[in-house]
């Protein structure tokens, strides 16, 4: 439980907002018990403790305020560590903010006696604002024929056609850069040319390159946040090299059924999972002043008619479900741009547009809700390209609240014409400016013109510059699962030995191939192709081993198999194995019958049924990883790396096993949000799937030994707990575990539920024999559902109260998730 212990708090400071009245007021601070190096494996003699600010705001107007505060003892410079704060501080919307009491959560290391007095000061500055006054600024010194052109993409320059706009000349004669984006998920796709920051780069499909990077469902099957931030930073760097300053991309939508075409564009099927790995690529992508567009605001759930589908969907699965990562993109990443989907949703009770048009996603006045007033996201709103066709109302477009009509601008083209007749607002207009003009002038820093020195630049060689391929080494490795790793006589199948005279068949559809995902926007040219025959030839050069593609006479086989037909605008057409020019399975069961010691590597973007596949003693699974894949592969099937990635995605068995869903359906009806999809259906329908959402294997072994909850094992509503969980490598050979935290109802509800939620992940590296403790945190949020009130149309997050299972374990798999059998550690908290 919560204690306050401290004596007195204060409130020195608060900064005046200009124009504005802001008041900050009942300051109070909480502390909980703190908990001793030992626990947190830390090599000094420090305590730490987690903590509570809390404060009511209020401010008139809208403009955000950038929000701080210290902890010293009374009558001292002494001041609190703090050295981790989360919440209502550093960037605080003040949209809905009135009168409202603001949480901020942080970390403190104390060296001595914590007793006494101490005083809290929180400071406000308005430094954002004057950001948002100089955009109003510039606004006012375009003519209403410059604000539109702000909000598509127009150009002179062929080279820059959809992707880019020129320069524009205020009234009072200073230069406003023109748009600079590019597609860019897992690398950089358009690269910017002439006449920009580079002037010595080719127009794409000229020769030019960029780093590839794994696909985003590679990605996901990391779980690791770090690498996320890093390849994102580096994909930033090499937008600046080319003159991009705005990124299309991650990709946060859902992957609710593994044909869609995209599905290898996402991090996955779990909100949280999905949103905690995009957010920290976003803060990557901007750390280098290139904003970042998380997309498509939701749900976007296939190809096939993706532009006249209308998805139906509950406002509750909508908020728990779809809407999560979005969420975390702007609220925990801070994104500059959202960019919309193509569909249409309509959620009854709350979707109030009669026309079906207007149920498009970009003007959909529901979803544009949630976006500005819920969750105060003041940055650019933009279409997909076409995403708001000809066919949409212009009025219905021009009076919502998205921004930017990608490419063209289609909807907005008479908005001169219309303002000038008075049968539109200027308002709007210039709202719409001012949203486009705050993003550039964030990524410029607050200047105007191209060649000014204060942005961030990079030259030529950064492209696919040297550290970043040793990136994606790293990341390749990362993103590799080991599915499945049974005996053949009495030893795993893997790793292999290079030592052991070996003829080695290396044969399938895609040994021979170097795979960089699916087709698209997403599609990135490489620097280098080197497919895995290539690379296991050379990386076996001087070794026992032989390599033959002939397997009637072999000693140990490796197969490539995986899925085709993974492509932007369209899906699989089947859940199996193709068998178009070669029957897979069937190449896999001949091997079989020929080489006991068969392993079978799995490409795509996403999940497949069983097959024959499924059945060879060793799987592994490359949801591809990016240009250096074949390295890789490589050293984890000959053991020079462990493997340790884990699956962002569901692997059915059969086809029947998966809820329905029909690629040709008009509307789609979502299913209900406690079954929802991936390992929330299997585990709520009692079906056993072939591979658990967060599974993956290693050559080394894990152990759980134990699980505490600092704060717990009762608490209220509003508070927070430390999770600590305690993990040892058990096996002779270093490695890296995911630790997955699940939060499980126990308490008998009358409302749905899913069995369970993942709720926190920890990347941790374990040398052999070593023990480390991870610690992960629980709030309100993890034990709330979003509880509807059909009768007023409005809803809220709610804590349900009761009592909770703790699970942390390396796989959502429930028959491993059970306390004593050393695959997992539980724990009891409950929430009053």
């Amino acid at each position: 439980m919560l204690k306050t212990i401290f004596i007195m708090v204060t409130l020195l400071a608060a900064l005046i907002i200009p124009a504005q009245a802001t008041q900050i007021t009942n300051v109070k601070v909480d502390l909980l018990k703190g908990y001793a190096k030992d626990i947190v494996n830390t090599s000094d003699s420090a305590y730490y403790y987690m903590g509570r600010l809390t404060y009511t705001f209020k401010a008139e107007g809208k403009d955000s305020v950038w929000l701080d505060f210290t902890i010293n003892k009374k009558g001292t410079t002494d001041s609190l560590w703090i050295y981790e704060k989360t919440g209502d501080c550093g960037l605080v919307k003040q949209a809905n903010t009135a009168d409202t009491l603001k949480t901020i959560y942080f970390r403190a290391r104390i060296l001595d006696d914590i007793s006494g007095a101490y005083v809290a000061t929180i400071t406000a500055s308005a430094e954002m604002s004057k950001m948002w006054q100089k955009a109003d600024s510039l606004v006012a010194l375009m003519t209403n024929a410059q604000k539109l052109t702000q909000l598509y993409s127009w150009t002179t320059d062929a080279d820059l056609s959809g992707f880019g706009s020129d320069n524009i000349t205020l009234s009072d004669g200073r230069t406003f850069v023109g748009w600079r984006c590019a597609d860019g998920p897992h690398g950089i796709r358009f690269p910017v040319t002439r006449g920009y920051l580079s002037t010595d780069i080719a127009p794409y499909g000229s020769g030019d390159t960029a780093t590839v990077f794994a696909t985003e469902a590679a990605l996901g099957c990391t779980f690791d946040t770090a690498i996320a931030r890093r390849v994102g930073k580096a994909i930033a760097q090499e937008a600046r090299a080319m003159g991009v300053y705005c990124n299309l991309g991650p990709m946060s939508d859902l992957v609710i059924n593994p044909r869609w075409g995209r599905a290898f564009e996402t991090m996955g099927e779990d909100p949280y999972m999905c949103g905690k790995m995009a957010s920290h690529q976003i803060i990557g992508i901007q750390s280098e002043g290139v904003i970042a567009t998380p997309k498509h605001f939701t749900p976007y759930l296939k190809e096939e008619n993706r532009e006249g589908q209308t998805v139906i969907i509950s406002e509750r699965a909508l908020r728990e479900l779809f809407c999560v990562p979005y969420e975390m993109d702007i609220k925990e990443g801070g994104a500059k741009a959202i960019m919309t989907c193509f569909n249409m949703v309509k959620v009854p009770g709350f979707t109030t547009e009669t026309c079906a048009s207007c149920l498009k996603a970009s003007i959909n006045r529901h979803l544009n809700n949630i976006l500005r007033n819920d969750w105060g996201f003041d940055g650019i709103i933009m279409t997909d390209w076409d995403g708001c066709p000809t066919w949409v109302p212009e009025d219905s477009a021009y009076n919502t609240d998205f921004d930017m009509s990608m490419p063209h601008g289609y909807d907005f083209l008479n908005a001169v014409n219309n303002i000038d007749a008075g049968l539109w607002s200027v308002d709007v207009l210039n709202k719409k400016a001012r949203h486009v003009a705050y993003g550039k002038l964030w990524a410029w820093n607050g200047t105007l013109l191209a060649n000014n020195d204060q942005i961030k630049t990079y030259a030529k060689n950064t492209i696919a510059s040297s550290e970043h391929i040793n990136l994606t080494l790293e990341e390749a490795r990362e993103t590799i699962v080991l599915a499945k790793n049974d005996s053949v006589n009495g030893a795993p199948v893997l790793p292999l030995s290079k030592t052991t005279a070996t003829k080695l068949a290396v044969v399938g559809p895609y040994a021979n191939i170097f795979r960089i995902g699916g087709g698209g926007s997403s599609v990135v040219t490489p620097d280098s192709q080197i497919t895995p025959l290539q690379r296991l030839t050379t990386y076996l050069n001087g070794s026992s081993v032989t390599i033959t593609t002939d397997y009637t006479n072999a000693d140990a086989a490796i197969i490539f198999v995986g899925v085709d037909n993974e492509s932007e605008g369209s899906d699989r057409s089947t859940m199996e194995l193709p068998s178009s020019s070669v029957d897979q399975n069937a190449l896999v069961a001949s091997v079989m019958a020929k080489v006991s010691k068969t392993i079978v590597v799995y490409t795509g973007g996403s999940a497949s049924t069983a097959g024959s596949w499924s059945t060879a003693p060793g799987v592994v699974i490359a949801f591809y990883p990016g240009r250096n894949q074949a390295q890789a592969l490589a050293e984890i099937l000959f053991g020079d790396v462990n493997p340790s990635g884990h699956l962002c995605v569901t692997f059915p068995k059969t086809v029947n096993d998966l809820p329905s869903f029909d690629l040709s359906d008009a509307t789609y009806y979502y299913s209900s949000v406690d079954s929802a999809h991936g390992y929330f259906y299997f585990e709520k329908t009692n079906k056993t799937p072939l591979f658990w959402f967060g599974h993956g294997l290693s050559y080394t072994t894990f152990k759980f030994n134990s699980m505490s909850v600092v704060g717990g094992p009762t608490i209220s509503s509003g508070e927070r707990v430390d999770v600590h969980v305690s993990i040892s490598n058990t096996g002779s050979m270093s490695g890296d575990e995911v630790v997955q935290l699940y939060v499980k109802p126990t308490t008998t509800s009358s409302i749905a539920r899913r069995v369970k939620d993942l709720r926190g992940f920890s990347r941790v590296s374990l040398a052999a024999g070593e023990t480390k403790t991870v610690t992960m945190t629980l709030g309100a949020r993890d034990f709330s559902i979003y509880a509807v009130d059909s009768v007023n149309k409005t809803g809220k997050w709610t804590v349900m109260p009761g009592t909770y299972n703790l699970i942390a374990g390396s796989t959502s798999n429930p028959d491993e998730l059970v306390n004593g059998n050393g695959k997992c550690a539980v724990s009891t908290l409950t929430v009053e």
